[in-house]
């Protein structure tokens, strides 16, 4: 996660907004904690500032395994994550891309070239 965080610096603030649940909210549930009284479900949103809490909240949602939106804050990219464990990284530059995926090659994460996301 932390390649994710760091990537392009630190990013400031963050959101991820659910698309589906598919296993449980356990520990997204806790980061919002005082925040909702209602369970967690498709596109409920949650933010963080900070990143040790942008950290935590992709540390949560990965664990979590729901389909996400993240949304960074610098936004050079945003990425849709699903329970298979695939991230698709949306990026309005190639290098804002490259900038992310050369340090995720290099931790071991697997690039699928041209791969298309049917929605």
């Amino acid at each position: 996660m932390s390649v994710i965080a760091l990537a392009h610096g630190q990013i400031n603030e963050a959101s991820i907004t659910i698309d589906e649940i598919v296993f449980g909210t356990e520990r997204l549930a806790a980061l919002t904690t005082g925040t909702y009284s209602l369970p967690l479900t498709r596109e409920s949103s949650i933010s963080a500032r900070g990143p040790e809490e942008v950290e935590n909240l992709l540390v949560a949602a990965f664990m979590d395994g729901p389909d996400f939106v993240f949304i960074p804050t610098p936004k050079p990219f945003v990425f849709y994550s699903d329970h298979d464990d695939w991230i698709t990284f949306y990026s309005n530059t190639k290098s804002h891309l490259n900038r992310i995926i050369e340090p995720m090659a290099s931790h071991g994460y697997k690039l699928v070239q041209n791969w298309v996301r049917e929605l």
